[in-house]
């Protein structure tokens, strides 16, 4: 018997509750912040990628001068 007033007592409170209701455009809005977070994320990855690339470049050009430095030097001993 407790357990059938538990059950009533349940099923009261939830028709009790409120009803609550999404906004009818609630699914686009989502997605625009999902595909801007992704846009967001790519942007920041191609900037990494560009200032990887940069100093990659100035290495490998500052490694070229200092070996073009060496040779110059060897040529006038």
């Amino acid at each position: 018997m407790n357990e059938g007033l538990k059950d009533k007592g349940l099923k009261r409170a939830i028709k009790e509750q409120p009803q609550f209701r999404l906004s009818t455009n609630f699914t686009f809005r989502t997605m625009q912040k999902v595909e801007e977070a992704a846009r967001l994320h790519e942007k920041k990855i191609e900037q990494r990628t560009l200032w990887a690339t940069i100093i990659a470049s100035l290495l490998l050009l500052a490694s070229g001068i200092a070996e073009i430095g060496r040779a110059s030097c060897r040529e006038r001993v």
